[in-house]
């Protein structure tokens, strides 16, 4: 970057002379450089060209320095549509192959101007469609280093004629799965992983949910690899861990990997539609458009699919939400249309979790009442620990011996309450003495071993307060130490048909 095109180019944005002085004076007076080679240290060297990496304002400069130039070629280049720039990564659709050879010699003038060099081995060229082998080799026109190809990435996206929708968020699947085989390593509760899951695990996608629809084959892989990372062993439905908060009052939830798609692209395109007004419904035109080809790739159609499967799960479209939202707010406008639309969703789909949910406890004979009455009672005092172990109980998630054994933990041990027979469930449930004294406490029916819920008798606090802690001392000392089944974590299993 030339110092003297940055000082035209800040003289045309209108700045006060003392600031344009000051900011000259940041760039130029503190540019020098040392070289170490072995134990030789040159004197600093002055520069003359270029900004400072890592410096806070170097961003910001180099934004008003190409500005212009962009700004011309989507204004005065016939056949350019428009140009996407972030930073020095820019996308420039053109319509013809006579507005790519004229992009191509502005952007030679611009680097005589400004001093800046394009590298013309990362750019590429994408067409549309097929090409034969004249137009391929007429198309690189001036820059025979830049190539011609059937694929490339923009700005993180995937672009290409030739690109399936399988293939979408193939390089960012194999970042996440490295991610989570390094954290894998590391012992934690049931409650950390689901944090590590929605920071470093679902960070990696927001990016592509927000554009990009991702495809089914890709998102069932995801949430099998989220199952393994929970927990080797698969005991419920991974779609339960995104309403723990409504059934248990658990603070920590899974962020749903597909709900989240959805509310990301309904979340741009409301942004787009906020800036630019007519975008959106350009869009959803196009989609509506019966001689047009509707290729899952094209980002009319992927709006328009998440903006029905709202309206179809939610029973309004997304515009009325946001007008609702707005009206509470005293017309001000939503500041994250992302959270509020994907709360949306969650309650919608929470009726069928609970429904999930109420079989798996019928299952076990537990009266589902009794349950759901005893969770209402729950003071706010009871621990997010406490709340875990309560949901392991209800959905048979112990780390029995013979699960151990299936998941090739050797060392197995005996019950680890009462340290008599094997911890199966049958034994846990009916023959542990420890087991049987808490029920007799806290008012469990003695007279139905198998079935597991509250009687509704008073609880006796002295005897109570003793035995829990006595059996959570004997589970958490007793507890492997590779940490496989930590106290208070759960059990998981990605359910495929689970928005039947």
């Amino acid at each position: 970057m030339s110092w003297g095109w940055l000082r035209r180019v800040l003289e045309r944005t209108g700045l006060p002379n003392g600031l344009q002085t000051a900011v000259r004076f940041l760039v130029e007076a503190s540019s020098s450089v040392v070289f170490v080679i072995l134990k030789f240290t040159s004197a600093p060297i002055r520069l003359q060209h270029g900004l400072a990496q890592g410096c806070p304002l170097s961003c910001i400069l180099y934004v008003l320095a190409v500005d212009p130039f962009l700004n011309f070629l989507q204004t005065s280049v016939v056949g350019v549509r428009f140009v996407s720039g972030f930073c020095d990564d820019w996308t420039i659709p053109c319509e013809t192959l006579n507005a790519v050879h004229r992009v191509q010699l502005h952007t030679e003038e611009f680097e005589e101007a400004s001093g800046q060099r394009i590298n013309k081995l990362k750019s590429k060229i994408v067409p549309t469609e097929a090409v034969d082998d004249a137009l391929k080799a007429a198309v690189p026109g001036k820059w025979p280093d830049c190539h011609l190809v059937a694929e490339a990435t923009s700005l993180g996206l995937q672009i290409g004629y030739n690109l399936t929708p399988s293939e979408q968020g193939l390089e960012v699947e194999a970042r996440y799965y490295e991610r989570l085989n390094l954290l894998r390593r590391y012992p934690m509760s049931t409650a950390m992983k689901l944090v590590v899951l929605n920071t470093y695990g679902r960070g990696l996608w927001s990016y592509v949910n927000r554009f990009k629809q991702i495809h089914w084959d890709i998102r069932r892989r995801v949430e099998c690899a989220d199952a393994d990372f929970v927990s080797w062993v698969h005991y419920f439905s991974l779609g339960l861990l995104s309403h723990t908060q409504h059934l248990y009052g658990i603070r920590v939830q899974l962020q749903d990997f597909q709900l989240a798609n959805v509310a990301g692209l309904i979340a741009t395109a409301l942004k787009v539609e906020n800036q630019s007004y007519g975008a959106l419904s350009a869009l959803q035109a196009a989609a509506s458009d019966a001689t047009t080809p509707r290729h899952p790739l094209r980002p009319s159609v992927m709006f328009s699919t998440a903006f029905g499967y709202y309206a179809r799960s939610v029973g309004e479209t997304a515009f009325a939400t946001r007008a609702t939202i707005s009206e509470r707010r005293g017309g001000q406008e939503t500041p994250n249309s992302f959270r509020i639309v994907y709360k949306k969703l969650l309650e919608t789909e929470r009726p069928h979790w609970e429904q999930y949910w109420e079989r798996r406890l019928m299952g076990r004979g537990i009266i589902v009442e009794q349950v759901k009455a005893g969770l209402r009672k729950n003071p706010n005092q009871v621990a997010q620990t406490d709340r875990w172990n309560l949901l392991k109980l209800h959905t048979n998630a112990l780390p029995t011996s013979r699960r151990m054994r299936f998941i090739r933990q050797d060392d197995v041990s005996p019950c680890l309450l009462c340290g008599s027979c094997s911890d199966s469930a049958e034994h846990l449930f009916s023959a542990c003495s420890v087991v049987r004294a808490v029920k007799r406490t806290v008012g469990f029916d003695s007279e139905a071993p198998g079935h597991v819920y509250f009687s509704g008798g008073e609880c006796q606090p002295e005897r109570t307060d003793e035995v829990a802690r006595s059996l959570y001392e004997k589970m958490r000392f007793a507890a492997p130490s590779n940490d496989i089944f930590p106290v208070g974590c759960c059990f998981v299993r990605c359910c495929d048909e689970r928005r039947r």
